[in-house]
């Protein structure tokens, strides 16, 4: 059996921004970005 855990994560897998520092991006099946590095990441996929 498959059980997955909701972990509340506080800051930015890329640079390591804190929460209460910058804005965080949630995504479903990503990791979780600040702002800044959410929009570098997506603005090349597009």
């Amino acid at each position: 059996m498959y059980v997955e855990f909701m972990v509340r994560v506080e800051e930015c897998f890329e640079c390591g921004v804190k929460e209460h520092d910058a804005k965080l991006v949630y995504t479903k099946d990503k990791p979780v970005l600040c702002e800044k590095c959410y929009k570098n990441s997506s603005s090349g996929k597009k």
